[in-house]
């Protein structure tokens, strides 16, 4: 999320009641935790995990619930979740263990240079207004060399050229609004990557079932199993939710 100067305090308290209605509704991570294996990031980042040493430093930037860091420290590495929501930290740490989570910017997390064997973030980098670049050099200053980035974040694609929702501010009711997220092409998502320093190694869209459920979002309760259907015969260029790109800070 975007802070302004004088705002930091009223932005932290939003994220963190935000994680707070999250972990209420979900009953905390325990049930996120099994889904993870299953979900589509983890197999596409399986083989950069397969070639981690036991031990291997991995960082879940943005952690939320903390599922993905209980995920990693299962698999033997020394995994560790940062995020700006500090009751949501706080209550982790607390099932948890004080090791695997802390709070903090994911702009200027405070950790040494090249100490980092491997950094994801699902989902996090596109809440800052001022955009992508305080978040990717800040990765590529904690990653060792040769480690590599993975992240995902909101794809702009027909989907939304085909719902208008891209339309301009004054056609759009006028209300009090806060900045929430970006949406990127490929080329868009490649280019700050390059700006950052890294070698662009593959962007593949993802989530695209998620985004046929959005598109059809008018049809209610049967928007899922329509997304379902549908999703074999939809090209996930055109519809897919996110975008997943891995980079490599070169050697």
């Amino acid at each position: 999320m975007a802070v302004r100067p004088g705002e930091a305090r009223d932005e932290t308290r939003f994220i963190a009641d935000h994680w707070a209605a999250i972990w209420r509704r979900e009953g905390g991570p325990a049930k996120a935790i099994a889904d993870v294996t299953r979900a589509e990031e983890y197999r596409a980042i399986a083989p950069i995990l397969g070639a981690l040493p036991a031990g291997a430093r991995v960082l879940d930037g943005g952690c939320g619930l903390g599922a993905w860091t209980q995920a990693m420290r299962a698999r033997g590495f020394d995994a560790v979740g940062l995020d700006i929501a500090e009751e949501t930290v706080a209550e982790l740490k607390r099932l948890f263990g004080g090791e695997s989570f802390r709070v903090g910017d994911i702009r200027a997390t405070g950790l040494p240079d090249a100490s980092v064997d491997f950094y994801f973030s699902w989902g996090v980098f596109e809440h800052f207004e001022d955009g992508q670049q305080a978040c990717l050099r800040e990765a590529h200053r904690l990653l060792k060399p040769g480690a590599r980035l993975a992240i995902s974040v909101p794809f702009d694609n027909l989907r939304h050229a085909l719902s208008g929702a891209g339309a301009p501010a004054a056609e759009t009711p006028r209300a009090p609004m806060r900045f929430y997220q970006w949406r990127l092409t490929r080329r868009e998502l490649a280019r700050e990557l390059a700006l950052a320093g890294f070698e662009v190694e593959s962007i593949r869209p993802i989530g695209k079932t998620s985004g046929l459920q959005r598109a059809l979002r008018g049809l209610g309760r049967f928007a899922p199993p329509m997304a379902r259907a549908l999703a074999p015969a939809v090209p996930a260029a055109a519809i897919a939710h996110m975008l997943l790109a891995v980079g490599r800070k070169p050697v």
